[in-house]
């Protein structure tokens, strides 16, 4: 992505990455292959910038400088952030994709503990509670996907229950009745862009021609 910006940002919003893989397909193929150490040579000859070519290879590619995102989507009017916070419709209370684990003992879904939001703590929610039932339908194997799946596609507002399988103090699993509602909640997300409204019209030609790229691919 940033190779493409940098292209774009070098021509105007010309020439981008797929012009750079069209220009180098009429000279490689699955007849001819490239060798290693000429590759980024001819793409600098392909995109006529050579030298800034060169630079961008040599620094963050084959050396280990990382990639300028701050400064190269400044340029598209794109504000770049490391880390920061978006407001999303949380429907489940917890991250489906990074908020769970399977429990191979029981055969279940276990919640983790980082992975809960701030509506996943409001229902009560905790580390290590397995997910049991579902609008009190019993989740097992054959049917998880599928429960799971059909829940992502409710509104915000959509009032719902689950039951929990949690250790006591005993270490014996117990069941718990939670109740939640969706709702939008802020998440913690990396690598943020955020289009700024004060671009310039140079900007905004670079980033038309960016998205409008990426689109088509």
């Amino acid at each position: 992505m940033m190779l493409d910006v940098r292209l774009r940002t070098l021509s105007s919003g010309q020439y981008g990455i797929q012009d750079m893989m069209q220009d180098l397909s009429k000279k490689y193929g699955i007849e001819k292959p490239f060798k290693d150490k000429c590759l980024f040579k001819d793409i600098g000859k392909v995109t006529k910038e050579r030298r800034a070519m060169k630079e961008f290879f040599q620094r963050h590619v084959a050396g280990g400088e990382p990639l300028p995102y701050k400064d190269y989507m400044a340029a598209m009017g794109v504000e770049y952030l490391p880390e920061g916070t978006v407001e999303e419709l949380s429907r489940f209370g917890f991250s489906l994709n990074q908020g769970v684990t399977f429990n191979q003992q029981k055969m279940m879904l276990e919640i983790k503990v980082e992975g809960i939001d701030p509506m996943g703590e409001a229902m009560g929610l905790q580390g290590g509670d397995l997910l049991y039932k579902w609008n009190g339908e019993e989740l097992s194997i054959n049917n998880l996907q599928s429960v799971l799946v059909a829940h992502n596609g409710v509104a915000e507002d959509y009032e719902f229950d689950i039951t929990v399988l949690r250790l006591d103090d005993e270490g014996e699993y117990q069941e718990v009745e939670l109740s939640g509602k969706t709702q939008t909640v802020p998440i913690n997300v990396k690598h943020v862009l955020r289009i700024q409204e004060e671009a310039t019209p140079e900007q905004v030609q670079l980033r038309n021609a960016w998205l409008s790229d990426a689109e088509a691919s």
